[in-house]
């Protein structure tokens, strides 16, 4: 819950930054989670913060987990139907997955790709 109102404040932040003229923050992506899937399942980015906002409209938890080649680099903790969740890092160029952790859910397909440039 908290990271998802960190991601809130970092994004209202940023766009009153752009409107004044300032630097960018980031991006914020969105991901919506169901039985068993995320959309969009393949996102390319550039290299920057990037503040995921994950929200389950399936009808059980979901989790995040962002993988890269040295291993885990974020989790969002389990989801309820209908809420939201998320978390806002900054990613190096390169090739990441990401995956429902619980239970088979990443089996079922519930699993994505994110490539950065």
């Amino acid at each position: 819950m908290r990271a998802a109102v960190l991601l809130g404040v970092l994004v209202l932040l940023g766009a009153a930054m752009s409107a004044c003229g300032g630097l960018q923050t980031g991006t914020r992506l969105d991901i919506v989670a169901t039985e068993y899937a995320f959309d969009p399942a393949t996102v390319v980015l550039d290299a920057h913060t990037i503040g995921f906002s994950i929200r389950n409209q399936g009808q059980i938890e979901h989790d995040f987990e962002l993988i890269g080649a040295d291993g885990v680099v974020t989790h969002v903790e389990a989801i309820q139907p209908g809420l939201n969740g998320g978390v806002s890092i900054t990613v190096k160029p390169g090739s990441y997955r990401f995956v429902c952790t619980i239970e088979d859910h990443a089996q079922r397909g519930m699993s994505g790709t994110l490539t950065v440039r």
